[in-house]
């Protein structure tokens, strides 16, 4: 025995020396990448300025650009997004590629070969060839900063690089049009609704579809039938369709503003919050530039050259998604006689194809074909385990106008920079040859004027087009094709209304006697119901009461579905009377400390699922959300919707809906009770409602997740102005991953009085003080200034970093 006891002795000590080697390796590596976080106070000489360019730092690494020339703040822009933001313009630029597999191996093949199928960064290309002259070398210099500050960086590379074991490759004016076009891949999803119709149709009758998801005429789905191919290719589909969650293809937002007759300071104030994924780090980052005669503050994107959301010295602006029916999937039929061509409407035509070459990191590079028709590209069947189920005779291809070769969305963050007023001719010019995304924008102008325009060529559908773009349409019928598109002229445009206020929340924003259709399904109202009680619940608005919609956690949708829930619910004993009593009493405040929060999401979790599963098979999952619009058509049985609250899995027996109603609340409570306990008071929302920041690249990893990715508890829910939602197919069901990740108010009565927050850090590096500084302050609600006087910036900033010319550039431009 006591020989045992001496060999555990000196094993234990062994390990423990091997756990203090081990300690000391992690602490030196640790020790060597916090030399990653760049310096920020510095002189440092980059060619491509022709004066010098000071960033002053405030306390949240906020940079504050002093520059000679627009140019040259382009370029301090540029630079700052290269020091703090370089991981995640890499990884943006290698998904438009179609690279990920390089980084990530074999599982990012099905990704890679649909972005190269897309064609998205050929695109990019063309569009940065057709840049027009007048602001392709603010764009260029843009993309000179950020090159600059990777030349300039001392120390390794941020963390990923050394993890990834990469090296940053040097950026391009076509990588800053890829940054865009990631954006309207992100924000234009109507073809993957086109192929889950076609998934549903599997299950559901045209009927039911129509009750489910209006409008769905019945002719519609008689054409996709006689097309013989329905069965066919649902395989193909529903791995189409998958994607959107592997890409997180969703998008939503709030926007308002309102005249200076409806405001306290006399000028147009304007408030906007973008809601997108939950990432790490934040899509967004805040900067501010001053150039002579010219400012801009507020929300950029790293990789796009400008303010994407926030103001100029002109005008203020913000964007929502808009939700446009811009895409449409074609069924093309392979020519019998010929497989490398397709039947039009006027014969056959050779398909457009070409090979590349996916580099995969542990794997086999693997060569794909890419084909294109005259409608755009053909989509793969990507998936070997489905490839066989796609039929030999036909494809699917994309028309998207974001594809097109001519594309100046870029510029409109440039021309905004330097528009002197918000007349309409002005907005003209801002968004001549934008293609993509359509988002529905709403600006105030120093001048007084207030608007909001829908820019973007959106489709004009024959009257007789097969399929209305609700369902994939036979490409060999002529009458698939578009006659046109909208023009400038023909976009949605408000200007100055009477009653002082302009607002969407990807509502159905078509305006009165509009004669085109822009989208056959919006997202619901509540939001924009929301907006407009409390625009109306004051005369005159400030930037405070601003502050208090863009922070509001009232659930509409809860208010106005439980006096209809609630006198249905057929009760089963148990908990089901004590929590309808607190539902009954509850105002719909999303509140972090409350358990009506979490009774109604749980609620509404299990109906959604009593509702939809038994009707809709393995694509249930695809779509287990809230569906508020459905729910009220099923529960005042508008069209016969209520049939949906019959169980198909107990065909002895017919559910109504308060059978369901009062069942699914009980399973809800129960499991509530099993993972919160008995006491019901103590149920709390933000015990589950988290927000979960998800690193970009390593947040899926699980030995490295704990270091770069974490979570806060936010109040809020799916339909509150302070948008949090949650899915419910997940594992978390009730965290936060997708919500207001930049928030904006610009008073242009007083601008640097204006507010901004982001909600992670402004840097992208988790060893810098910035990578998750500002999350407290914006899960607190609390807000920043940025606008700020060069005294005040001596006075206030912790850093200071000049870009000075070489001596020969800055002597020519003393000379000019």
């Amino acid at each position: 025995m006591a020989r045992v006891l001496t060999v555990l002795k000196w094993l234990g000590l062994g390990l423990a020396a091997l756990v203090v080697a081990l300690a000391g390796i992690f602490a030196g590596v640790a020790l060597y990448l916090r030399g990653s976080v760049p310096q920020l106070n510095d002189d440092v000489t980059v060619s491509g300025i022709g004066d010098t360019v000071r960033v002053t730092r405030d306390r949240y690494g906020i940079p504050h650009i002093e520059a000679e020339s627009l140019a040259d703040a382009l370029f301090g822009l540029g630079f700052v997004h290269g020091q703090d933001r370089l991981w995640q313009l890499e990884v943006t630029r290698r998904l438009i590629q179609g690279r990920t597999a390089e980084l990530a191996g074999s599982p990012a093949v099905i990704i890679d070969t649909y972005m190269r199928s897309l064609g998205l960064y050929r695109a990019s290309q063309s569009a940065a060839a057709a840049m027009p002259a007048e602001e392709r070398p603010l764009a260029e210099a843009y993309v000179a900063g950020i090159n600059a500050a990777r030349k300039a960086h001392k120390g390794p590379l941020p963390p990923e690089f050394t993890l990834a074991d990469i090296t940053p490759e040097d950026w391009t004016l076509t990588d800053s049009h890829a940054v865009v076009k990631s954006l309207a891949l992100q924000l234009s999803a109507n073809a993957f609704r086109e192929g889950l119709r076609v998934l549903l149709l599997k299950n559901l009758s045209a009927e039911q579809l129509h009750q489910f998801a209006p409008p769905f005429p019945p002719e519609v789905a008689q054409v996709w039938a006689k097309t013989k191919a329905g069965a066919e290719v649902t395989a193909a589909l529903s791995q189409f369709a998958g994607l959107q969650d592997r890409l997180d293809l969703r998008g939503a937002s709030n926007n308002w503003v309102v005249s200076g007759n409806r405001s306290q300071s006399g000028k147009p104030i304007l408030a906007n919050d973008p809601h997108l994924g939950m990432s790490l780090p934040a899509i967004w980052y805040l900067a501010r530039m001053t150039w002579p005669g010219g400012e801009a503050v507020g929300g950029t994107v790293p990789g796009i050259p400008g303010i994407v959301t926030g103001r100029t010295h002109a005008m203020a602006f913000g964007l929502t998604t808009t939700g446009a029916d811009t895409q449409d999937l074609i069924l093309e039929k392979v020519n019998p006689a010929n497989g490398q061509e397709y039947l039009s409407a006027d014969g056959p035509k050779p398909f457009r194809a070409r090979t590349e070459t996916i580099r995969v990191r542990f794997g086999n590079d693997q060569t794909i074909q890419i084909r294109e028709t005259d409608y755009g590209p053909v989509l793969p069947a990507a998936d070997p385990r489905v490839a066989e189920h796609v039929p030999a005779g036909m494809v699917l291809s994309l028309r998207w106008p974001a594809l097109d070769a001519e594309d100046n969305t870029l510029t409109t963050s440039l021309r905004i920079l330097t528009a002197s007023d918000a007349s309409e001719a002005t907005m003209a010019r801002v968004f001549a040859g934008y293609k993509a995304p359509i988002q529905s924008w709403v600006y105030a102008g120093l001048d007084g004027n207030i608007g909001k325009i829908v820019p973007g060529p959106i489709p004009l559908r024959a009257a007789d087009n097969p399929s209305q773009g609700l369902m994939p349409a036979p490409g060999w019928d002529g009458r698939t094709a578009w006659p046109a598109q909208t023009a400038y002229a023909q976009w949605p445009h408000e200007r100055n209304p009477a009653d002082g206020w302009l607002a969407t929340a990807n509502n159905d924003i078509t305006p009165k006697d509009y004669p085109h259709k822009i989208a056959s399904e919006w997202d619901s109202a509540f939001r924009f119901r929301r907006i407009e009680t409390l625009l109306g619940a004051e005369q005159k608005h400030s930037v405070a009461s601003f502050q208090a919609m863009q922070l509001d956690n009232i659930d509409q949708y809860a208010r106005e579905i439980l006096p209809i829930l609630i006198p249905r619910t057929k009760t089963v004993p148990g908990l089901s009377q004590p929590a309808l009593e607190l539902l009954r009493g509850w105002n719909g405040a999303m509140a972090m400390d409350r358990p009506e929060p979490l009774i109604f999401a749980a609620w509404m979790r299990e109906f959604s699922r009593a509702l939809l599963a038994d009707e809709m098979g393995g694509t249930f999952p695809l779509l287990w959300s809230y569906w508020p619009d459905f729910v009220i058509r099923v529960l005042t049985d508008k069209d016969g919707s209520a049939a949906w609250c019959d169980d198909r899995q107990t065909p002895d027996k017919a559910e109504t809906c308060g059978d369901i109603l009062g069942a699914s609340l009980d399973r809800a409570l129960k499991d509530l009770r099993r993972n919160h306990g008995s006491q019901m008071l103590s149920w709390r929302w933000d015990s589950v409602h988290k927000a979960r920041m998800t690193h970009i690249g390593f947040g899926q990893i699980p030995v490295l997740n704990w270091l770069f990715n974490f979570e806060v508890a936010v109040p809020g829910g799916a339909h509150t102005l302070n948008r949090a939602d949650h899915r419910f197919a997940s594992a978390n069901p009730f965290a936060a991953v997708h919500g207001t990740g930049f928030r904006g108010i610009s008073d242009m009565g007083a601008p640097d009085k204006s507010l901004y927050m982001i909600a992670t850090g402004q840097s992208g590096n988790v060893y810098s003080p910035h990578y998750r500084d500002l999350t407290p302050l914006w899960a607190d609600g609390q807000y920043l200034t940025i606008g700020a006087t060069p005294s005040r910036l001596a006075d206030t900033g912790v850093s200071v970093l000049n870009l000075i010319p070489p001596p020969q550039a800055l002597a020519g431009a003393n000379s000019r």
